[in-house]
């Protein structure tokens, strides 16, 4: 076996047993309004029900437009997901009439940072 031959079977055994990239986190707080028709912007918003988050979700897919997660949204509002590094495209999960200013979003996913997405739902109640 040659030098150049058994240096790149070396090289090439390393580069299999690499670790792969650590994971990145994308994380942020949605928040919904109006809650009910008719809501008076001089007066307090009535508390969110709790089913109102669970009835929605983020989808999140490769940049290439292919499918890679529903992410649900917590009661409180708070959703969080780690991801592989990559781009990918942020949009709201198929809701009805709701509509999220500013998504669909692209944003790229770094190995071990956290990105923030912070997201405003409009349920066009009026």
């Amino acid at each position: 076996m040659s030098r150049a031959a058994l240096l790149w079977g070396l090289l090439a055994g390393c580069a299999a047993a690499a670790p792969a990239a650590p994971p990145g986190v994308l994380a942020g707080q949605v928040t919904l309004g109006p809650v009910r028709p008719s809501q008076r912007t001089d007066q307090p918003a009535p508390p969110m029900p709790l089913e109102a988050y669970a009835a929605r979700a983020l989808r999140i897919r490769r940049a290439d437009g292919a499918a890679v997660v529903r992410v649900p949204i917590g009661p409180d509002g708070a959703y969080r997901i780690a991801l592989p590094p990559g781009v990918y495209v942020v949009e709201l999960a198929g809701t009805g009439g709701d509509r999220a200013p500013g998504l669909p979003r692209t944003i790229a996913i770094h190995a071990g940072e956290a990105l923030r997405l912070d997201v405003r739902i409009d349920t066009g109640l009026r």
